[in-house]
């Protein structure tokens, strides 16, 4: 048996892990479970060349995370595997987490008091690590935190002009999020371009949910998130940034209560709201080629964030050395890209429009893509998220006590 660190993303609607070789952290395989397939939910796993599935079938919902990674379990002792620490994706740490930690009865205390700070993304952490002491009863368990990689923030960054008391004694405040995916673009980026460019540095995390980060010499010293991952970027079915006082109004006129607006800015808003067509930015770009006017205003209230956005945390860096795209729409799409860049040459950047048409290379980590000019005042760079590595690498220090970087 191959001894393996798990990496696992338990969500809403679907289950991400890959193991990691314990020694190496080098990729040995990877599963995805959706459970909204129309086929029913089944194991659609990658073991180096070779695809291989574990169907899970149509259960209850009750348990059902536990099934699966039972079902994942089996699997993996056929193929080899033996597991001995499994690293947690935990979205919101709060005011505690900064960096990861091995998941002891108190820290169980401890994330359960945060459901509240993150309903829609902790609670199913939780239930992934409950299921996976189950099935894997003799693999240390850790939590690796979303927020962490924001703990530098600056107070002048973290800090929201509300009551004090909010901020002092709640711990109301800005702490950023998508920290895994920012952290991996900084180290993934720092082998491409020299340190003059890396030390000032934009991260563009775009996809279903969209961040950006100003990162100074690998510290987060920006980013558009806060105290939860509704602030900033209009997303597929989230809100992103508005006149907090539309709500109070909205509510009035619309007889909607709290938990009305809430479920409406996280589920019903977004350029699914806007086009009128998808949450899928493929389908919006699709509808607005075919001359659909709600759809193109769709990708203009997105594209003109992030052009915005970038030359905000350009300020905040001094100026810009390098700019990263990311996540699924940041690394699929050529047209947003082209289509953000476009706005920003008041900046000097300039695409290289060969290189922004090629996809990224392949391999279990694969090399930045550069598709910048040799002209252009920054280096803008493609980079394939990869959070589950960073979440085993954080995994395997902790396991042998090294020193974790992903946090403050």
């Amino acid at each position: 048996m191959v001894p393996c660190i798990l990496s696992c993303n338990v969500g809403s609607s679907s289950i991400k892990v890959a193991w990691f070789d314990q020694g190496t952290t080098s990729e040995r395989g990877m599963a995805r479970l959706d459970w909204l397939d129309p086929d029913g939910p089944t194991w659609v796993a990658r073991l180096g060349d070779r695809g291989i599935s574990w169907p899970v079938g149509a259960e209850p919902v009750a348990g059902r995370v536990e099934r699966a990674l039972g079902i994942l379990a089996d699997g993996l002792q056929d193929v080899g595997v033996s597991i001995t620490g499994v690293g947690h994706r935990v979205v919101h740490g709060g005011p505690k987490f900064t960096n990861a930690v091995e998941v002891t009865p108190e820290v169980r205390g401890d994330l359960q008091a945060l459901n509240d700070w993150a309903p829609l993304h902790n609670p199913p952490a939780l239930a992934g690590i409950a299921a996976c002491e189950a099935v894997f009863p003799l693999a240390r368990q850790f939590a690796v935190f979303d927020t962490a990689f924001h703990a530098t923030l600056p107070d002048s960054a973290r800090t929201y002009s509300i009551p004090w008391e909010w901020t002092e004694k709640h711990h109301l405040r800005r702490y950023g999020f998508h920290g895994l995916s920012h952290y991996w673009s900084s180290l993934a980026s720092r082998e491409v371009v020299p340190d003059c460019q890396w030390h000032r540095l934009v991260v563009l995390h775009l996809g279903a949910g969209c961040s950006a980060t100003a990162v100074e010499r690998g510290h987060s010293i920006y980013t558009t998130m806060g105290m939860t991952p509704l602030e900033g970027f209009p997303m597929a079915t989230r809100s992103g940034d508005v006149d907090p006082g539309l709500l109070f109004t909205a509510g009035r006129m619309l007889g909607k209560s709290l938990d009305d607006l809430e479920k409406i800015l996280w589920k019903e808003s977004g350029w699914q709201a806007v086009s009128g067509i998808s949450g899928d930015m493929r389908a919006v770009l699709q509808a607005e080629a075919a001359g659909n006017d709600r759809a193109r205003l769709a990708v203009e209230l997105f594209v003109r964030h992030a052009r915005r956005t970038v030359a905000a945390l350009a300020a905040e860096l001094g100026g810009l050395g390098c700019l990263v795209f990311t996540g699924g729409i940041g690394e699929n799409s050529a047209e947003i890209r082209r289509r953000v860049i476009d706005g920003l040459c008041h900046m000097g950047l300039r695409l290289d429009a060969r290189a922004n048409a090629a996809v990224l290379p392949g391999g279990d980590v694969p090399k930045p893509l550069v598709i910048s000019t040799a002209e252009s005042s920054a280096a803008i760079l493609v980079v394939g998220a990869r959070e589950d590595w960073v979440i085993a690498r954080e995994t395997a220090c902790l396991m042998w006590k090294g020193d974790c970087q992903s946090g403050g």
